[in-house]
């Protein structure tokens, strides 16, 4: 809609729209107005001295298409960042006789080859699960400590969506089959108590509610054997890093741990 209200109707070129298997992009004739710096595209504030096509935009108005505050650029902007999004490109040249922007794909949707993982030597005990995770991983370009753990104050509920969409990213680039043979291991490997605490903890709980919600006492011994171990490989972290002992302190499955969870979903039965 943008295109059409702000492009140069004495120019004949029509507008383009051009679609490449990474990337849409929107080419328009008659570049932004030259009060404009191209650079506050880049940074999402855009406020022009002069108005093209006034009439034509008050008439989009009164259709409730626009909204005729300069709002588009920083919209633009908001709605690619709230959706995980790469940054837009925008480009023209010094004439400012083209404006073009580029939204690119969501990094969920790039075509990735499938990763060669051989299973065949994997010890099927925590240990052992955990390296087979940290290889899995580091083929699928995600960092160990990424994820939940690297940003936990920066918003609970924001990180653990995003880190559910990079455990599907991953599941994506595994072969169907080697990702049911996984299955089949770690559900032979690993205690039905830990699969429990994992799936308790994909929202924030203490360790009484954890140990308690797996029918067992809440002591040190049981929280030693129990919940330690899963935040010494990585798959439970604490949502209060800096303050161990904190009367406040939870604990949240991280990207390794939502991994073995929802690679349990794909077991052959």
């Amino acid at each position: 809609m943008n295109a059409f209200y702000h492009r140069d109707y004495q120019q004949r070129e029509p507008i383009e729209i051009r679609i490449y298997p990474n990337s849409i992009i929107f080419i328009n004739q008659g570049g932004p107005d030259r009060s404009i710096q191209l650079q506050a595209f880049n940074t999402g504030l855009v406020r022009s001295r002069r108005y093209r096509n006034r009439r034509l935009g008050e008439f989009l108005k009164e259709l409730e298409l626009t909204e005729g505050r300069a709002t588009g650029i920083p919209t633009i902007h908001k709605a690619l960042k709230d959706n995980g999004s790469p940054e837009p490109r925008f480009n023209s040249d010094d004439n400012r006789t083209f404006f073009e922007v580029e939204l690119f794909i969501h990094p969920t949707f790039i075509q990735k080859p499938l990763l060669t993982i051989d299973i065949s030597s994997v010890v099927w005990d925590l240990q052992g699960i955990n390296t087979l995770l940290d290889k899995i991983l580091l083929l699928s370009g995600y960092d160990n400590e990424g994820g939940i753990v690297s940003g936990i104050a920066g918003g609970i509920a924001e990180l653990t969506l995003v880190t559910d969409n990079q455990v599907f990213d991953i599941i994506k680039q595994i072969d169907r089959d080697i990702v049911g043979g996984i299955a089949g291991g770690i559900a032979s490997g690993i205690a039905e108590k830990v699969i429990q605490i994992l799936k308790l903890a994909l929202s924030p709980k203490s360790r009484k509610e954890l140990l308690e919600g797996i029918l067992i006492v809440n002591n040190a011994n049981n929280f030693e054997n129990y919940i330690q171990p899963l935040e010494g490989i990585n798959w439970l972290t604490m949502t209060i890093p800096h303050k161990p002992t904190s009367p406040n302190q939870k604990y949240l499955t991280t990207l390794k741990g939502r991994l073995v969870l929802e690679i349990l979903k794909h077991k052959i039965k």
